[in-house]
């Protein structure tokens, strides 16, 4: 009875893997990440042993902790604008998966597929500094790293332009709005300690709350729009 238990069990996990690849794939490549970093470290070992230490504490460095004890606050707002990054791109996210289903189509809805790509491009600077990064290493200015967001920005609306104006689009332009005097902030020398900070990353801040409400909107009155077609 219990290895009957055992085999049925067996059956059912194998049955959910099989049912969605994607489950494979994702931990296959997170499996093989993992792996590249131990084979990174031990031929080091191996053929290089003065660079053992210096790998290892290499992979240490990429999982540490950014948290001092002497100052538990630091970079709070940070990691929260950083939060609010994803919470927007996983509602966005989530949406088009679900409508691809409910549709039983394989294109989904362009509109919050691109607007999920700009989120995750956004989401990416903010969390790995991709403008301050390549300012400070590379030599490419802030302003035009700016000036090719705005211009997708641009290109967003210009495509989407029509279903935007149907949709609750003063959160969108209040979010843009706001995104922009961060950038401004960033750029320009402006006088006192508080303020700039304020400036750049309140406004961010402010901005994103916006979009968050924005795409909650949008999302889950085009969900609920095509699960009644769906119905009928």
């Amino acid at each position: 009875m219990r290895n009957l238990q055992i085999k049925n069990i067996w059956q059912d996990i194998k049955k959910q893997i099989l049912e969605d690849r994607s489950v494979l794939v994702l931990n296959g490549l997170v499996l093989l990440l993992f792996l590249g970093m131990t084979v990174y470290v031990k031929m080091a070992g191996t053929y290089y042993g003065s660079d053992y230490y210096a790998r290892v504490n290499f992979i240490k460095l990429l999982f540490a902790e950014p948290f001092r004890k002497d100052i538990p606050y630091l970079a709070l707002f940070t990691h929260f604008s950083e939060i609010l990054w994803c919470i927007s791109l996983t509602i966005c996210l989530f949406s088009f998966t679900l409508l691809k289903r409910i549709r039983h189509s394989h294109k989904g809805d362009p509109f919050i597929l691109f607007s999920a790509i700009a989120l995750t491009i956004f989401l990416l600077d903010d969390i790995f500094r991709l403008t301050l990064t390549l300012d400070l290493l590379v030599g490419i200015p802030k302003v035009i790293m700016y000036s090719l967001y705005g211009l997708g920005l641009v290109s967003y609306i210009v495509a989407f332009w029509r279903r935007i104006l149907s949709t609750p689009y003063i959160l969108l332009l209040a979010g843009f709005s706001l995104f922009i005097i961060s950038g401004m902030a960033d750029l320009l020398p402006i006088k006192g300690e508080g303020t700039p900070v304020i400036l750049e990353d309140g406004s961010k801040i402010l901005g994103l709350v916006n979009i968050i409400l924005y795409f909650w909107d949008v999302c889950e009155k085009e969900v609920m729009r095509s699960r009644n077609l769906s119905n009928e």
